[in-house]
């Protein structure tokens, strides 16, 4: 059994990093975004310009990360090594509607590769695949909002049930203050999170030519833009995600207490990246860093997993047409 104080310690740490805004784009585990953590309201109003003319606006975007080797454990017991790899890919389209809205539909796949020692009792596979709605209002021109959901299934993808569903849910909004800075707030819902509903604050400050301070949820950062094409980017990370396992998944550990149970990831990491705008509608992106901690979280039964830092790099797209 882990420690209560250390399971109160990070989910304190987890709860304060969320608190200062649930902005993400597309998903509860955080995906990743060439150009950085465009919050999903700034990439509305792209998609309300692109609507205004009448255009229909689709967007593909593509990353993978790969966690290198390091130490997991139990409490004080050290189980082995573990590596991990994410992948995932988001396709969304936004088509007008009356004057001030639009449309957004589209759908969003994740799959966790777990490399864990047979003593952790982890699933070697997560899943995630759902089909995204979205309204965008932008009733001023210094206001925009957006509320979206994300119905899918969730889980291991063993044995498929309706346990397996969830509706991840965010409402976001921003106050364009000036050219320069901008507030951003949001709720974020998923009732098999540890949190199931976080609300949050945020901004974006532009505080010097060529530099901006994101101070948004799950990816802060301080950015130096080069040129038109490049950019340079130091930043911290959330990532994190809730999966439901198969009705025999505890049984093959021998800990029975963990069949059909909700397992919470959550990861934070610090970084450097670089993003190279290749065209008008296309750009890239690679960083490198280290994964703070690593946990793997089964609340009902009590039972949590940690990690030792270890060195991570990613690199994704990102395509508009």
């Amino acid at each position: 059994m882990i420690v209560n104080n250390q399971k109160q310690q990070f989910s304190f740490i987890y709860f304060c990093f969320f608190s200062f805004l649930i902005s993400t784009s597309d998903r509860v585990f955080s995906q990743a975004s060439p150009g950085g953590p465009v919050t999903i309201v700034e990439r509305a109003a792209e998609d309300m310009a692109q609507a205004r003319r009448g255009r229909l606006r689709h967007e593909i975007r593509a990353s993978d990360i790969s966690v290198f080797p390091t130490n997991i454990y139990q409490g004080r017991d050290r189980l082995g090594e573990y590596a991990a790899r994410t992948t995932d890919v988001t396709y969304t389209a936004t088509a007008p509607f009356p004057t001030g809205f639009a449309l957004q539909v589209g759908t969003a796949g994740i799959w966790h590769r777990i490399y864990s020692p047979g003593k952790a009792a982890l699933p070697s596979d997560l899943y995630g695949w759902s089909l995204n709605f979205g309204i965008l209002f932008q009733p001023h021109p210094e206001w925009r909002f957006l509320l979206q959901a994300r119905p899918g299934l969730y889980s291991d993808f063993r044995d498929i049930s309706w346990s397996d569903f969830n509706v991840p849910i965010l409402i976001g909004g921003e106050y364009l203050m000036n050219k320069n800075f901008t507030w951003i707030f949001g709720l974020s819902l998923d009732f098999q999170r540890e949190f199931p509903v976080i609300p949050g604050l945020g901004f974006n400050w532009k505080f010097a030519e060529g530099w901006t301070l994101e101070f948004i949820a799950p990816k802060p950062r301080v950015v130096w833009k080069i040129s038109d094409q490049l950019s340079a980017y130091v930043f911290g990370e959330y990532r994190g995600g809730s999966f439901r396992v198969s009705e025999t998944f505890g049984s093959g550990y021998g800990k029975p207490e963990l069949n059909n149970t909700v397992i919470n990831l959550r990861e934070f990491n610090a970084g450097l990246g670089g993003e190279l705008r290749l065209s008008n509608n296309t750009s890239g992106f690679a960083e490198a860093g280290v994964t703070i901690a690593r946990l793997w979280l089964y609340n009902r039964a009590g039972l949590q997993y940690a990690s030792d830092p270890g060195p991570f790099f990613r690199v994704g797209i990102r395509f508009s047409f």
